[in-house]
């Protein structure tokens, strides 16, 4: 046994200095410096080494099977084999694929992806995924608690650095493998781009005000055409085939017919599709995908690469394009097609930032993206079925998945015509009762809070296009909140600040939704209670957020059922 406590304690002290020295590795490798990313790595392989081969042998093996006093021999074992395997395989897989992928070789020329180099990368990039994804499921299956605090520790900061390490790696594996594709490294590819605007709620998003035709060819990007949504106007018939699922739920508002509400459902390929049937209606042109960005996004990108200026000499910064966007241009510029020609423009301006980045500023550019991708500020669809089928299980696919597990998605479209969801902020509470032999009780609790002023917005902010009579006071919103519940789902009731109210019941890709009209006046808030008679499906529960303007609150407090 005295062997066993030598070689722990060495193991032990190989492993904190790994903890120690693996955030440095990840660090150099996001900011995309290789050779630091290998300097650092190198200092912690002497250690990953040392600490699997003091708990390799038979000895450890033996004692790790003994039940209870065996916990914290197989935590350190397995703890120890998963950092061989991430120091000596993943991490220097990582290190080659951030040489390959340096901005000067990814960006030979300004406006230009070079698709081959991208390419060559792919095989590397799914190796390092593939091999994160195993050290990650390695450490999840070693003991979370052992005798020795210090390696609880260990195993606890590996673990959440290993899992951001994996994630990062995913994505430069599906980048590797879509984006040479995508980018026209086969021939000239055009797409869609809706400019999305949050201050009238969509659910994808926002209404789409201007959009642009993106052309990549050989990795050159273009803008072929930029326009506002009034040169799409309202079609005699829908312009794509949904289901009769997707028809029985919006036909009544048209939405494969009419841009203003093409993005009804927050199952972006449907947008998606639409918006290509729409274009394709006005121009014969049949598109190859659809993208979507909306003002947030855009702030993320100008805040990496520097600000710009327009054609009339106005400086935009990523700090000040969401306000001038969504709520400054409305009492600035009258005339609606003249904003939206300025609205057009800075999304123009935006995109030659992009194409148009330095070197230096490449990183900060993709930090950008990833931001806003994660957020579902950036969503993709792509005509080509292989790589709508990657793209689909990731955020910026924008797909509604056909859950399985608990779910509570909460989807806000305005109904008033107006733009005050700039002005609309949004907090969410998941709470269900112990999982039970079949079905459990939920809750979901969303507070909407209308900081409007009462006064002083332009009417075109505070317009009710759904009132006939008298409108209510300027400044009220009104709202179709809809939840999308777990699969097998029954409402049991809804209430608005205590009070029970009417709710819609209807269904879409396997979710319940129960949806509910509500009216908000300004500088108030309403509290909305959904409760629920769901299945106690096994599985985290899943709480998408729609992006708006704000960052909503979120609260989760649901068991995990087996």
């Amino acid at each position: 046994m005295a062997w066993l406590a030598w070689t722990a304690d060495h193991a032990r002290r190989d492993l904190v200095a790994v903890r120690s020295g693996l955030p440095a590795v990840t660090a150099a490798l996001r900011a995309g410096d290789g050779p630091a990313a290998s300097r650092a790595l190198s200092a912690i392989q002497g250690h990953a080494r040392s600490a699997e081969q003091h708990t390799s042998d038979p000895l450890w093996w033996a004692v790790s099977k003994l039940p209870v006093v065996g916990r914290t021999p197989a935590q350190v074992r397995g703890v120890s084999a998963a950092v061989h395997q991430l120091t000596q395989e993943t991490l220097p897989t990582a290190v080659l694929i951030a040489d390959k992928l340096r901005p000067s070789r990814v960006r030979p020329a300004e406006g230009l992806v070079d698709v081959g180099v991208v390419a060559a990368s792919a095989a590397d990039a799914h190796r390092a995924a593939r091999t994160s994804g195993d050290v990650l499921k390695q450490l999840r299956a070693t003991p979370s608690h052992g005798l020795l605090a210090s390696v609880d520790a260990a195993r606890l900061a590996l673990l959440a650095e290993v899992r951001r390490a994996h994630d990062a790696l995913s994505a430069v594996d599906l980048a590797t493998h879509v984006l040479p594709q995508m980018l026209g490294n086969e021939g000239t590819k055009r797409y869609f781009v809706a400019f999305q605007n949050n201050a009238e709620a969509r659910a994808t998003g926002g209404l789409v005000g201007s959009y642009a035709i993106l052309q990549a060819d050989h990795g050159k990007l273009t803008l072929a055409h930029v326009g506002s949504a009034r040169e799409l106007p309202l079609t005699a018939k829908p312009v794509v085939e949904l289901g009769a699922e997707y028809d029985a739920r919006y036909r009544s508002q048209a939405p494969a017919r009419d841009i203003r509400n093409s993005n009804a459902s927050p199952h972006f390929p449907y947008a998606a599709q639409i918006w290509q049937g729409l274009w394709q209606q006005r121009t014969g042109e049949q598109l190859d995908g659809a993208f979507a960005v909306d003002p947030v996004a855009a702030s993320y990108v100008l805040g990496a690469t520097g600000s710009v200026v327009l054609g009339n000499g106005r400086v935009v910064t990523g700090s000040s394009l969401v306000d001038l966007v969504e709520s400054r241009s409305y009492a600035e510029i009258s005339d609606s097609a003249v904003r939206d020609q300025f609205q057009s423009a800075v999304a123009s301006a935006v995109f030659k930032r992009i194409v148009r980045a330095r070197a230096d500023q490449v990183h900060g550019l993709l930090t950008a993206l990833a931001k806003a991708a994660g957020e579902g500020r950036v969503l993709a669809y792509s005509n080509t079925a292989d790589i709508e089928q990657r793209l689909s299980g990731t955020r910026v696919a924008g797909v509604l998945a056909e859950q399985t597990g608990p779910f509570a998605g909460v989807v806000i479209t305005n109904a008033a015509g107006s733009k005050l969801d700039y002005y609309l902020r949004r907090s969410v509470r998941y709470e269900a009762s112990a999982c039970g032999a079949s079905r459990r009780i939920s809750q979901v609790r969303v507070r909407l809070a209308n900081t409007a002023p009462g006064r002083g917005l332009p009417s075109y902010v505070t317009v009710r296009a759904d009132v006939t009579g008298k409108p209510p006071p300027a400044g009220t919103e009104r709202l179709l909140v809809s939840l999308y519940a777990t699969p097998g789902a029954q409402l049991l009731s809804v209430t608005q600040d205590g009070l029970r109210i009417g709710a819609v019941s209807e269904h879409e890709r396997g979710h319940p939704v129960f949806t509910v009209d509500v009216e908000i006046p300004p500088s108030s808030a309403i509290t909305l209670a959904y409760t629920v008679d769901e299945p106690s499906l096994h599985g985290a529960p899943q709480v998408p957020l729609q992006p708006l303007v704000d960052d909503p609150g979120v609260s989760v407090r649901v068991p995990v059922c087996s």
